[in-house]
């Protein structure tokens, strides 16, 4: 099973669009920027305020919740003790909560939310910038896989 695993994610990342390839050797800072800003078939743009792009954080959690054993990563510039608490509470525990500071004026305003379970993934990637909440989004499993190594690497 585990070799077969592999197989398939190698597989998988030969496979993986321009975007995958071309970020990951790249620094985090840049990685979020591109994936904050490019045209990509798998990262919708989100044009809505903060609340709700709070709102569908927690919502994407209960149902990571009603799943059971989810990976739920937080990745945040800003001093975020409320929605990394709102994240817990939603997500429950039997979810693994991995919460990231992130550092550097490049990473200023930024919050990263990835909802990964075995089958399917969601993520999230807002930045706050001169009073506006820009968001994408993203239930593409390469794009979710290079977020969650490339956090793994600053955590």
């Amino acid at each position: 099973l585990l070799l077969r695993t592999a197989r398939s994610r190698a597989v998988r990342a030969s496979r993986a669009p321009a975007i995958a390839r071309a970020l990951r050797d790249r620094p985090l800072a840049d990685v979020l920027s591109t994936i904050a800003t490019t045209k990509h078939p798998g990262i919708a743009p989100l044009d809505v305020a903060r609340d709700a792009i709070e709102s569908t954080i927690v919502h994407a959690c209960r149902h990571a919740a009603a799943i059971g054993g989810a990976e739920i990563v937080v990745a945040h510039a800003a001093d975020a003790p409320g929605a990394i608490a709102n994240v817990r509470e939603a997500a429950g525990p039997k979810s693994r909560l991995r919460a990231i500071k992130l550092t550097g004026p490049a990473h200023a305003g930024t919050l990263v939310v990835l909802v990964l379970t075995a089958r399917a993934g969601w993520g999230i990637l807002s930045r706050e910038r001169d009073g506006r909440t820009l968001a994408v989004h993203t239930s593409d499993a390469i794009v979710l896989e290079l977020l969650r190594s490339r956090l793994a690497e600053v955590a």
